[in-house]
C-alpha cells in the first residue's frame, strides 16, 4: 500500500487516516455488491436474523464516511444511502450501543430539525427515528445494577446525542448519567474500573473501552475522563501486544485489534501519550492485521478463530460493521495529528517487564497483571477476576500462548471434584515481581466462574512462579489440597499449541503422573479468539496434599533460510526438523512487517544467489531484517560471491559481515581466513561448524555394476581411475591435473576429468574428458561411482569445496593440493601431493593402490566426524543461542 511505503514504512497520521477510510469504503461496497445491493441489508443472513444492530452500525459506518468528506459510495450519492439506511431501522428495537449509533449518524447528515432530507417524513416516520434514539428505557436497569457497569456511559451518550439533536429538553437525566460515569471513571485515575457487579475484580478490555465511548462527552465530564484514560494509555502502552491492546477476558480478539488502533488514535490526536509515533506504529500495525480478517466485507472472527458466546455467528454481520465504523471514527481522530509520522513498524513493540496493578485497596487489592515484551517472549499474564475460563492466570499472547475461548482451561492446573473443575482464580492474595519473573499466592480451590462472595469449593493453596529464561517460559508449581484428597477424581494441566507454532513441552509431578500429546485439530472447543489448536500437551498427576508441578515451554524456532531446496540446507535441517520451523526466505521481503515477524532467524547461505548482486537492494534487505529484529545467521560457504569477485562483490560480503550475529565456519583455517578479511559487528558470533559428507546421496550407486556404467560412460577398465569432477573454481586448477597426468608414464591410471572451454586437454587415451556442465545429481553420482580416487587441485582462494564431502560419503580416496582447508577436513585420510604439477605427477608415478585403498577406509574415519545429526545439533546450539539474546548490537550497512 502506499501510505506503507511511504517513509519506510513510516506513514504520518494523515496518510493512515486516509487508507483506513479507503478501506472502509472498500469493505462497504464489497459487503454490498455481494450481500446487500444497494447497501440494504438481508433479513437473514448465513441462517441468523439481522437486527437492528447490524442496520444502525451500517448507518454508523456510513454517516463517519459522510462526515469525512466522501460523497458517494457504491456509485450511489452516501447520503441518501445514509438516509435509507437510518430509515430503515426499527426504532422500538433499538437501543443502547446502537441508538446513539443512530443519532449521531443523523447528526452527520445534517440533524433533526430544519433538515431537508427528512422534510418529505411523515410524522410515524419521524416518530420512528426518535425512537430508534431513546434508549431511557435502559436506565432503571442501569440504576438496579442489572447491566453492565459500562451501560451508564453508554446511555449517557445516547442522552447527548439526542441533546446534540435538539431532541432533549430537560437534560438532568445527563447529568445524572454524566455523574454515574464520572463516578465509575474515577479509581482509573489510580487503577483500572472492575466492570462486574458482584465486585469479583473484573479488569478488562472495558476499561478502556468505556473511555472511547465516552470521547463524545469529554467536555461535560471533565478531568476525570482525561486523567484517567491518560493512566489508561500508560498502562496499555505496556499491555498492547500484536494482536490486540487487551488479549485476556471478553470482546477481544478481533475487536481487541480494533482498540489499539483506536487507543493510538485518542492518545495521540488529544496529546495524552509522551511517545505518539509509537502508538501511530502501533496503530499502522494493528490495521495491517485486521485487514487479513475481512473477506468481501464480512469479518473473519467466527471462522477457524472463536468469539465469546455473546459475539456468536449470529452477530458476525454487526460485528463485521461494527469494526468498521471503530475504524472510520479512528480515522477522523487521525487526521489532527496531520503530517507526524509514525515509528518504523518494529519499535512498537519495544521492550517491557512490568506489573501493573488494577486495584488499590479491598479484596481485590492484588488484581494485576504481569506484561512482558521482548524479542525473544512476550506475554501478559492476567491475575483477575472474571466470569468465564478467559479470565484464569494463563499467559496470554496472541501466536503463541492462546487459551480456548470461554473453553477447556488451559495453563492452569485443574481438579476435578464431584463433576466441577476447580481451579485458583480471582485475584490472588500475593504477588511478588522481580525481573524477568513473578510469583503469585492463591487461596481456595474454586469453579472459574465462582463470585467473591462463594466459598472455596475445596481448601488450599496454589504459589506458581513464572520466570522467563531466554526463549523459555519456565513455571514451577506448589499445590496444596487439604482435608481428604480422595475426594479428587483427576487432577490435570494442559498446554494448548497453535497449528502455526509448535511448542517444546516438559511437563513434571512431584507424583505418578503421565504426559500426553493429544491431537484435537478441527475440534470448535479447541479455537481462541485469533486461532485454532493442533495439539494439547497434558499432565494427568495424582492429586495429593502437597504437590510439585513443573513445566517448560518453549517456541520451536521459526527459520527463514535463504536456500531452502538446497541440498546442504535440506540435509542439515532434516535431523532438527522436530526442533525448527523452517520456510524459504522470499527474495522480495514485505513491505509490510506482519510476516518478518513470525521469523526469529534468517539463515544465510549465499547472498548473491537470494538477493542478487545488486548493493542497494542487499542493504535494504538488511534493513529491513534489522528493524524487524531477525537475527542473521550466515554460513559462509565462500570467501566472496561465486559470479562477481570484484570490488563489489567484496563489498556485498562486506555488508553482510557486518549486519551477522553469526557466522559459521566449515574450518578454523576458513575462520581465521575470513576475520582477517572482513569486519564484523560487535554482535556477532563466529563458530566453526563441520560441513556434513554426502554419502546418503551416493547410497545409491554403491552397488551398482561397475563394468556396465563404465561401459555406458564410453570408460575402458583400468587398475585405478582418478577423477576431477564438479563445479569450475578459478581456484580450482584442472590445468595443473591434466599436464600432471598426461607428463606421468603409467599406463595402469586413468583420469576422467571436467573441463571448461578454456583448458587445454592433452591426446592423451588415458585422458576422458567431458563438459563440466551442471548434470542431474543421478548423473553425478554415476560418474561418482566409477572413480577410486578424486583429485583436488584447489589453491587458498576458497574457504571449501563440497567436492571433498562427495569423497567421505562416497568413500572415495582423495589426493589433495596443500590447502590448509583439505588437510583440516581429511586429515590423515587423504594422500597429499604438493602444489605444482611437477609434485603431482612425482605422486601418480609412485601412487599404489594400497595407498588409494587406505585413504578410502580413512574417510569411514572422516565420515563419523562429519555426520549431519552431530552437526545440525551444533547448528541449532548456535541458533538457539543467537535467537535467545536479549538484545543485539546496531549494525551499519
Amino acid at each position: 500500500m502506499e501510505y506503507f511505503e511511504a517513509q519506510e514504512g513510516r506513514p504520518s497520521g494523515n496518510e493512515l487516516a486516509e487508507a483506513m477510510l479507503d478501506f472502509v469504503a472498500a469493505e462497504l461496497d464489497a459487503l454490498a455488491a455481494r450481500y446487500a445491493p444497494g447497501f440494504r441489508l438481508p433479513k437473514v443472513f448465513a441462517g441468523h436474523i439481522v437486527g437492528e444492530d447490524a442496520r444502525s452500525d451500517l448507518a454508523f459506518s456510513l454517516g463517519l464516511l459522510f462526515g469525512a468528506g466522501r460523497k458517494e459510495l457504491g456509485g450511489l450519492p452516501l447520503d441518501e444511502t445514509l438516509r435509507n439506511t437510518l430509515l430503515s431501522l426499527d426504532g422500538h428495537n433499538t437501543h443502547t450501543f446502537f441508538s446513539y449509533r443512530a443519532a449521531e449518524s443523523l447528526q452527520r447528515l445534517g440533524g433533526y430539525h430544519d433538515n431537508p432530507k427528512l422534510a418529505q417524513l411523515s410524522e410515524s416516520e419521524l416518530k420512528n427515528l426518535r425512537e430508534a434514539f431513546d434508549s431511557t428505557d435502559s436506565v432503571p436497569l442501569v440504576r438496579e445494577g442489572k447491566l453492565p457497569k459500562n451501560y451508564a456511559v453508554v446511555v449517557a451518550r445516547c442522552e447527548h446525542a439526542r441533546h446534540q439533536l435538539g431532541l432533549l429538553d430537560d437534560t438532568r437525566l445527563l447529568e445524572e448519567l454524566c455523574e454515574r460515569s464520572r463516578q465509575l471513571m474515577g479509581p482509573a485515575a489510580e487503577g483500572w474500573i472492575d466492570d462486574s457487579n458482584e465486585a469479583r475484580g473484573q479488569f478488562d478490555i472495558y476499561t478502556p473501552d468505556i473511555f472511547l465511548f465516552a470521547e463524545p462527552l469529554a467536555e461535560r465530564l471533565g478531568a476525570v475522563w482525561e486523567d484517567g484514560l491518560r493512566k489508561v494509555l500508560g498502562d496499555v502502552d505496556s499491555l498492547a501486544l500484536p494482536g490486540g491492546a487487551i488479549v485476556w477476558g471478553r470482546s477481544i480478539g478481533a475487536l481487541g485489534i480494533a482498540m489499539t488502533i483506536e487507543l493510538a488514535a485518542i492518545g495521540t490526536a488529544r496529546a495524552l501519550v509522551d511517545n505518539p509515533e509509537t502508538w501511530l506504529a502501533r496503530a499502522v500495525w494493528s490495521f495491517e492485521e485486521l485487514r487479513s480478517w475481512y473477506s468481501d466485507g464480512v469479518i473473519r472472527a467466527h471462522q477457524q478463530r472463536s468469539t465469546m458466546f455473546y459475539r456468536g455467528p449470529g452477530r458476525r454481520l454487526q460485528m463485521s460493521l461494527d469494526i468498521l465504523g471503530k475504524l472510520a471514527q479512528a480515522a477522523i481522530l487521525l487526521r489532527r495529528v496531520g503530517e507526524l509520522r509514525a515509528a518504523k513498524p518494529f519499535d512498537a513493540w519495544q521492550a517491557v517487564d512490568r506489573h501493573i496493578s488494577f486495584a488499590t485497596s479491598g479484596r481485590n487489592a492484588a488484581a494485576s497483571a504481569w506484561a512482558i515484551r521482548s524479542r525473544q517472549m512476550s506475554f501478559v499474564l492476567p491475575l483477575v477476576g472474571g466470569f468465564s475460563s478467559d479470565y484464569l492466570p494463563a499467559p496470554r499472547a496472541p501466536g503463541l500462548f492462546e487459551v480456548p475461548t470461554s473453553g477447556p482451561i488451559s495453563m492452569t492446573p485443574v481438579l476435578h471434584v464431584g463433576g466441577k473443575q476447580l481451579v485458583t482464580a480471582g485475584a490472588p492474595t500475593r504477588v511478588e515481581h522481580r525481573p524477568g519473573e513473578i510469583e503469585v499466592e492463591y487461596s481456595g480451590w474454586a469453579e472459574p466462574a465462582a463470585g467473591p462472595e462463594q466459598a472455596a469449593a475445596l481448601e488450599g493453596s496454589r504459589v506458581a512462579r513464572f520466570r522467563v529464561e531466554g526463549r523459555t517460559l519456565l513455571v514451577e508449581e506448589e499445590l496444596e489440597i487439604q482435608g481428604d484428597t480422595s475426594t479428587v477424581e483427576a487432577a490435570a494441566l494442559q498446554i494448548p499449541e497453535l497449528m502455526q507454532r509448535p511448542l517444546d513441552v516438559e511437563l513434571e509431578s512431584s507424583t505418578e503422573h503421565r504426559v500426553s500429546r493429544i491431537d484435537v485439530s478441527g475440534l470448535a472447543e479447541y479455537r481462541s479468539f485469533w486461532s485454532e489448536f493442533r495439539t494439547v500437551h497434558q499432565l494427568d498427576f495424582e492429586a495429593a496434599q502437597r504437590v510439585r508441578l513443573r513445566w517448560r515451554v518453549t517456541p520451536r524456532l521459526r527459520v527463514k533460510t535463504s536456500a531452502e531446496t538446497h541440498p546442504y540446507n535440506r540435509a542439515l535441517y532434516e535431523p532438527i526438523r522436530d526442533r525448527v520451523v523452517t520456510s524459504q526466505a522470499p527474495a522480495e521481503l514485505p513491505e509490510l512487517p506482519l510476516a518478518l515477524y513470525q521469523t526469529d532467524i534468517l539463515h544465510v547461505h549465499w547472498p548473491e544467489w537470494w538477493q542478487g548482486p545488486d548493493l542497494d537492494r542487499n542493504a535494504r534487505a538488511l534493513a529491513a531484517l534489522r528493524d524487524a529484529g531477525v537475527r542473521i545467521v550466515w554460513t559462509k560457504h565462500n570467501f566472496a560471491p561465486h559470479d562477481f569477485r570484484g570490488k563489489e562483490g567484496r563489498e556485498l560480503y562486506r555488508m553482510w559481515a557486518k549486519a551477522a550475529d553469526a557466522v559459521i565456519h566449515h574450518t578454523e583455517w576458513g575462520m581465521q581466513k575470513a576475520l582477517a578479511s572482513y569486519e564484523y559487528g560487535e554482535q556477532t558470533l563466529h563458530r566453526v561448524i563441520a560441513h556434513g559428507h554426502w554419502g546418503s546421496r551416493h547410497a545409491l550407486y554403491r552397488d551398482v555394476d561397475r563394468a556396465q556404467t563404465e561401459a555406458s560412460l564410453g570408460l575402458s577398465p583400468c587398475a585405478i581411475r582418478l577423477g576431477v569432477i564438479g563445479a569450475p573454481r578459478v581456484e580450482k586448477d584442472v590445468q595443473l591435473v591434466l599436464d600432471a597426468f598426461h607428463a606421468c608414464s603409467r599406463q595402469d591410471l586413468q583420469l576422467f576429468v571436467a573441463c571448461v572451454s578454456g583448458e587445454d586437454v592433452p591426446d592423451d587415451p588415458r585422458i576422458h574428458a567431458i563438459d563440466s556442465t551442471h548434470v542431474p545429481e543421478h548423473v553425478y553420482q554415476q560418474r561418482l561411482s566409477v572413480i577410486d580416487a578424486l583429485v583436488l587441485p584447489f589453491d587458498e582462494g576458497m574457504l571449501m569445496t563440497g567436492t571433498a564431502f562427495d569423497a567421505i560419503g562416497a568413500e572415495k580416496a582423495a589426493i589433495i593440493s596443500d590447502w590448509p582447508v583439505l588437510h583440516e577436513v581429511f586429515g590423515e585420510a587423504a594422500i597429499g601431493f604438493g602444489s605444482t604439477r611437477e609434485h603431482l605427477t612425482r605422486c601418480l608415478e609412485s601412487l599404489t593402490a594400497e595407498q588409494v585403498a587406505a585413504s578410502q577406509r580413512g574417510m569411514q574415519d572422516c565420515k563419523r566426524r562429519t555426520e549431519w545429526a552431530e552437526i545440525a545439533a551444533q547448528t541449532f546450539e548456535l541458533l538457539d543461542e543467537v535467537a535467545s539474546r536479549t538484545a543485539r548490537a546496531t549494525a551499519a550497512t
